[in-house]
């Protein structure tokens, strides 16, 4: 026997906000001084550095000729592993290492700890730092204003953002309950799992993954912490897409031949994964016990993700308490 209902109901045990990830794109030339004796210098700089650069080299075709030539790359993180990563490109002669983009692990930066919730200033204090860690290496003191973008005049502008990626855990849901899940702007989920679902291909301009997780929650009535079924979804916003998600939030500048976003508001990745969740398409099949058969039954509901809400089954039996709370009140 299967029951349907149009939509899942409201449920708060979505976070107050998104974990997120930033991804900056930049042209900053670093010190020489750095380049030939990164630790050093970065010790008497006062800058976190985890390790010495990490050095490489690839065939790769140049933009413009389209010929393959070598290029010389490095990987570098300050603070922590993930936390603050440069990548960064050396010049043939080797002379020359500029810093090409930044990707910011907000929470593991600030707490170490990618799980922790986010307060509403966080991702100011975020760039700030950022900014703090990064300026002492650079070859010019007015490149500060390059590293975080919105910093310079808008004429000036060199720093733009490539991508923000912000993630929810919504708990109490397992995800294999969930079927034909998409989105318009995606199209269907390929190679789904029991644990993984994916909406989107590498180099789209927005990718949706959905993760099967374990949360650990603390029980008050017996001090034990015990895990309950959750979905862990991420959205991965670049391009055209991140533009015009988040324009009204924020603002865009042309930079070379296009136009990049450059700022955008604290409050902006929230609304805008609440939003994208609120598009989603899909079914969620969950079983449930008749009470008045004590047989097993099947509910079917409407996929949806709005303001903090989740599709599990603990939401409708939320919503129905509430209903027969307001009920005896009446």
């Amino acid at each position: 026997m299967e029951t349907k209902n149009n939509t899942t109901s409201p449920d708060t045990s979505a976070p107050s906000g998104p974990s997120l990830e930033l991804g900056i794109s930049t042209s900053l030339p670093f010190d020489p001084d750095f380049l030939t004796k990164p630790v050093s210098y970065a010790r008497k700089a006062g800058v976190a550095l985890v390790a010495a650069p990490a050095l490489s080299t690839n065939l790769a075709p140049d933009r413009k000729t389209k010929e393959k030539i070598l290029r010389h790359k490095a990987n570098i993180h300050l603070v922590d592993f993930g936390a603050i990563r440069l990548f960064a490109r050396i010049d043939g002669s080797g002379d020359r290492m500029t810093v090409k983009t930044i990707d910011i692990a907000v929470e593991l930066l600030l707490y170490g700890d990618s799980d922790h919730p986010l307060a509403h200033d966080d991702v100011a204090q975020a760039l700030t730092r950022v900014q703090r860690e990064i300026a002492p290496l650079l070859a010019h003191e007015n490149d500060r204003n390059h590293i975080v973008p919105g910093l310079a005049k808008r004429s000036e502008a060199r720093a733009a953002w490539r991508h923000i990626m912000s993630t929810v855990t919504y708990m109490h849901t397992p995800l294999h309950e969930c079927y034909n899940v998409a989105h318009p702007d995606t199209g269907a989920a390929g190679g789904a799992t029991r644990k993984l679902k994916k909406l989107g291909e590498k180099g789209d301009n927005m990718i949706i993954t959905f993760e099967s997780v374990k949360v650990p929650v603390h029980s008050e009535d017996t001090g034990s912490i015990g895990d309950v079924p959750g979905i862990r979804v991420a959205v991965s916003l670049r391009g055209t897409e991140m533009i015009r998600r988040y324009r009204e939030s924020g603002g865009t500048a042309r930079i070379g031949e296009n136009f990049r976003l450059t700022r955008f508001a604290p409050s902006a990745p929230a609304a805008v994964h609440e939003a994208i969740m609120s598009e989603l398409e899909g079914v969620h099949v969950a079983p449930s016990n008749s009470s008045e058969t004590g047989h097993h039954t099947r509910q079917s509901h409407r996929i949806y993700f709005g303001d903090h809400t989740h599709l599990c089954r603990g939401a409708k039996k939320l919503l129905s308490g509430n209903r027969q709370h307001k009920e005896k009140e009446a």
